[in-house]
């Protein structure tokens, strides 16, 4: 079970320092850019009384585009950012990925989805934070540092009182690991330069919360990341639109890339 995320469009904030020195993120205050990231999501679950042959896996991809901009640059090479969610598309397919085994499609451009699947469980979570500005504080090592206003989101849900369902749909994407999965630029791999080219970090499966052993190597224009995703809990109550306790066994997760 993994979930991958490949930056389709790098800031061109980011660039490398000379030679041999740690690759550095450096901001320019005032910059705006536009940013699209794309998500894959593979799940296969076994219950006891299905056969294993049977079972069909999930796969949801899911596109993001973002306005990002640089408001401020403080004095220790971090940014304060504000970034607006402009769109977001995601489909679901069950089994082989084919035009006929589409299961549900989203996309926030299209009228006819806005008025009638905008509100859908597999839609919302993600749609969220459509036409909504996320500030927070990026590190010069890609990473969160902090968020400014993500909590005034978490707020909101609790007080429309959703069904339990949708509840923890939305409160898992506005946990500060789910969203700052989204927006660190290189998925901790300048941290883990860093720290001799090697990380272990709190990460998630979608709601399965892990270790993340990140490892990176950099050349002078390439910077090339993996990891592997360890030490899940033995049952969790959500996951991605199934609102009840589930066992988690024959665990494996990983990603890797490259900026």
């Amino acid at each position: 079970m993994g979930k991958g995320l490949l930056f389709a469009l790098l800031l061109p904030a980011l660039f490398l320092a000379d030679k041999k020195p740690q690759p550095k993120i450096t901001f320019k205050e005032g910059g705006s850019y536009h940013v699209v990231l794309n998500e894959m999501l593979r799940l296969t679950q076994q219950f006891s009384q299905v056969d294993s042959a049977l079972v069909e896996p999930s796969t949801r991809f899911t596109t993001y585009h973002f306005t990002e901009n640089i408001d401020k640059v403080y004095p220790d090479g971090s940014a304060l950012v504000a970034a607006t969610l402009d769109s977001v598309m995601t489909k679901i397919f069950v089994s082989e990925v084919t035009d006929r085994n589409e299961y549900f499609r989203f996309n926030s451009n299209n009228d006819y989805d806005i008025g009638n699947r905008l509100r859908d469980i597999r839609a919302l979570p993600r749609a969220q934070f459509l036409g909504q500005t996320i500030r927070y504080v990026l590190s010069a090592d890609g990473r969160i540092h902090h968020f400014e206003n993500l909590s005034a989101f978490q707020t909101g849900i609790i007080a429309r009182a959703y069904d339990y369902d949708m509840l923890h749909a939305l409160l898992s994407f506005t946990d500060s690991l789910r969203v700052g999965q989204l927006l660190e630029q290189g998925t901790g791999a300048f941290a883990a330069l860093a720290s001799g080219n090697k990380i272990s970090m709190p990460y998630t499966l979608t709601e399965i919360h892990v270790t993340g052993e990140i490892t990176a190597a950099a050349t002078d224009k390439r910077l090339d990341y993996r990891g592997i995703f360890n030490n899940p809990p033995a049952k969790i109550d959500y996951l991605e639109g199934i609102a009840y306790p589930i066992n988690i066994s024959n665990f494996s997760g990983g990603m890797i890339g490259s900026l």
